[in-house]
């Protein structure tokens, strides 16, 4: 089933306020305009997230190894063979196995992006994503927090907290611009991750209308860090079921909550408007 959900936009700070639709197609000529499309795959408990504009694609994260596959056969009726940028947020298993197998199988980007160096190495995924991008002439690109990267007309801004060690929190996170539109990408940012950018980036540096939790929605947000970005639409890489805290968050503040777990979601920008859909499917 597909169901339709139109964002709206309401007032922020320093921006004006947006045409508001409910339940309604995009306009006529929607496919016409330059678009931001970023679409969340359906994988289960893990992260694959489709950015596409301007005839560009990147592809953060890649799932775990059982949606590799899936994953392969979305790009493949996509059309998409090969992307400018794989950027791994971080490397465990559910974030980078699906990046590996792609690449074993020839899906290759220009660039394999990473927060964590090429000679890093602790016997994990990353040392296995470090050789398989140089078995395939991959060349690699540390990001580093304030990095931006620009796909099409869209920027990818890059923040990074180094406050704490452990792999969660110093995962990379994504806010991803077009027009005057924004998404923020959490990666499995932890809470004392998510206070810490709080307390080193300046106030409206994370604001989004739209917000991808971290780790999954296993927790709530850190309060301060959901009202510094003032979403619209949560976004959650798991089952409903997986992250009751979240909704209950969600619903004490209004906002809807939907889950890539349930289906593939996709979401399409002008630069002024979000229209936001999902593939709600029953079962793998």
């Amino acid at each position: 089933m597909r169901k339709l959900i139109m964002m709206l936009l309401f007032l922020l700070p320093l921006t004006a306020l947006a045409e508001v639709y409910y339940d309604a197609e995009p306009p006529a000529d929607w496919a016409e305009r330059p678009l931001l499309r970023v679409t969340i795959l359906q994988t289960g408990r893990s992260d694959a997230i489709l950015v596409e504009c301007g005839g560009e694609a990147m592809l953060i994260d890649g799932g775990s190894a059982s949606w590799a596959q899936d994953v392969q056969q979305v790009l493949e009726e996509r059309g998409l063979t090969s992307f400018r940028y794989f950027l791994n947020t971080h490397p465990h298993n559910d974030h980078i196995e699906g990046l590996i197998y792609l690449m074993q199988q020839g899906v290759l980007p220009e660039r394999f992006m990473s927060p964590f160096s090429v000679d890093w190495h602790d016997g994990s995924y990353h040392d296995q994503a470090m050789q398989t991008a140089w078995d395939n002439g991959v060349r690699f690109r540390m990001v580093k927090h304030g990095d931006v990267y620009a796909l099409g007309a869209a920027e990818v801004h890059i923040y990074r907290s180094t406050a704490y060690t452990d792999m969660n929190s110093c995962s990379a996170i994504e806010l991803i611009t077009f027009g005057d539109s924004r998404i923020l990408l959490c990666a499995d940012l932890s809470g004392n991750a998510q206070k810490a950018l709080l307390a080193d980036l300046p106030e409206g540096a994370l604001a989004a209308e739209i917000v991808k939790a971290p780790h999954h929605g296993e927790n709530a947000m850190v309060q301060e860090f959901l009202t510094a970005v003032d979403p619209l639409l949560i976004l959650c890489t798991s089952g409903a079921e997986e992250a009751p805290d979240l909704a209950r968050q969600a619903a004490s503040r209004g906002l809807p909550l939907l889950f890539s777990g349930e289906g593939e979601i996709v979401m399409e920008t002008d630069g002024t408007d979000w229209y936001v859909w999902q593939e709600v499917q029953s079962g793998r």
